[in-house]
């Protein structure tokens, strides 16, 4: 069944089904985090990379994409970095190394390949992306078609936000 379709210039250029091509949800629950590669992706301990759903952390080396985000931002990209480190280091706290349960949404896969889930720790007590936008260290980021939590999600920004929390220290004017 196709759930959605990408159209550009009047024509179906991609279609998602609702069936995860590829992925055996089984195999994503009380599966080991090898590595967390930033503050928004992770690699399981079966190689796939996992992007968390509703997390942009800013980047936490220098590429092209921290210099274009500082240019639209107007941060200096040095700041962008120290950010993207206290992102990352937030995550590996929570997972590295330890069991995760990954929840799927409508796409199981980003355009490149990678998983998209949510994550929970500690059997399930535990919800990562949520806690990451809690604690301040991401903006309220789009997520298409994977919309179950996007509701939670908005909130917590809006919370998060106006408490100056976590990298909204630095970004508020």
């Amino acid at each position: 069944m196709v759930v959605c379709g990408v159209i550009r210039e009047g024509r179906v250029c991609a279609q998602y089904s609702r069936e995860p091509a590829g992925v055996d949800k089984r195999d994503y629950y009380g599966v080991r985090v090898s590595e967390v590669i930033n503050g928004c992706s992770l690699r399981l301990e079966n190689g796939e990379i996992l992007r968390l759903i509703g997390i942009e952390t800013p980047e936490n080396e220098a590429t092209t994409k921290l210099q274009a985000d500082a240019r639209a931002k107007n941060i200096p990209a040095e700041v962008l970095v120290v950010m993207g480190k206290e992102a990352t280091a937030f995550l590996k706290e929570m997972v590295d190394g330890k069991l995760i349960d990954v929840e799927f949404d409508v796409l199981p896969r980003d355009l490149y390949g990678a998983l998209s889930g949510y994550v929970f720790v500690d059997q399930g007590k535990i919800f990562v992306n949520a806690e990451i936008i809690k604690r301040g260290y991401t903006p309220l980021v789009p997520t298409a078609a994977n919309t179950r939590y996007q509701d939670m999600f908005k909130q917590l920004y809006q919370e998060a936000y106006a408490r100056s929390q976590g990298i909204w220290q630095q970004w508020q004017k």
